[in-house]
């Protein structure tokens, strides 16, 4: 086994069995590029693949993210879930194919108990992101789809103060995500937002406007400018 690899300890959520899962050591972690979309690439061991736990006992799937299995929750999950599942041993070293199956487990078990909606968006992104890692382009569109969904839904119905994301990355990757979604239409409304928005910080508007050249620069005839747009060059505003 890798050495940059360590077990961690856990309880798991539902039968509350400890076991020992693998997660990255931080001085081992050596990204070597990031999407704009901030899906990163390693050179090693990819922390991403190690961030959901499987319990080998019950085969619950969770993060650490998840809220503790209660009441209705229990029955629900042990229902539709627990009682169906061949339990499988993913605790060990991860395989991209295995981190996809795990994720998915996870974001199925995430939704039968009604977590969080940034619980299920952020899943929807990761899973997203390895399927942009296992060249599967149309899975990777399928994901990415239901993370803007969840990201917009977000944004529309929650108060925004008590929200664990900064407002000005939220509304950047749901323009960006529209984007490789080729939906320049709502990627030109939602920067736009960004960059008349007095509260969304400078680095964001920043951002938004890099990334609008680039795709007004790779798809010019499928995009209109938002106000000010224009005004970019290659000596773009900071």
């Amino acid at each position: 086994m890798s050495d940059a690899l360590y077990e961690k300890r856990v309880q798991c959520l539902y039968c509350h069995t400890s076991f020992g899962s693998m997660r990255v050591r931080i001085s081992k972690i050596k990204a070597s590029k990031r999407d704009t979309d901030f899906c990163t690439y390693f050179i090693g061991e990819n922390p991403m693949f190690y961030e959901f736990y499987n319990c080998p006992h019950c085969g619950l799937a969770f993060t650490d993210s998840f809220s503790p299995i209660k009441g209705q929750a229990r029955e629900r999950i042990k229902y539709e879930y627990i009682d169906k599942i061949e339990v499988t041993n993913c605790c060990g070293s991860r395989t991209l194919k295995e981190a996809i199956r795990g994720y998915k487990l996870t974001l199925l078990c995430a939704n039968i108990l009604n977590e969080k909606t940034l619980t299920i968006a952020n899943l929807c992104m990761r899973i997203a992101w390895l399927q942009r890692y296992a060249g599967n382009h149309e899975e990777e569109r399928r994901f990415l789809q239901n993370a803007v969904n969840f990201y917009e839904q977000i944004y529309q119905t929650q108060s925004l103060a008590t929200l664990p994301m900064e407002e000005g990355k939220l509304l950047y990757l749901i323009g960006e995500i529209h984007g490789r979604l080729d939906h320049y239409d709502k990627t030109r409304s939602w920067f736009s937002y960004v960059l008349t928005a007095k509260h969304i910080d400078s680095k964001w508007k920043s951002l938004v406007r890099d990334r609008w050249f680039d795709i007004k620069s790779t798809h010019s005839t499928q995009t209109d400018d938002p106000d000010g747009y224009n005004e970019l060059s290659t000596g773009r505003k900071g």
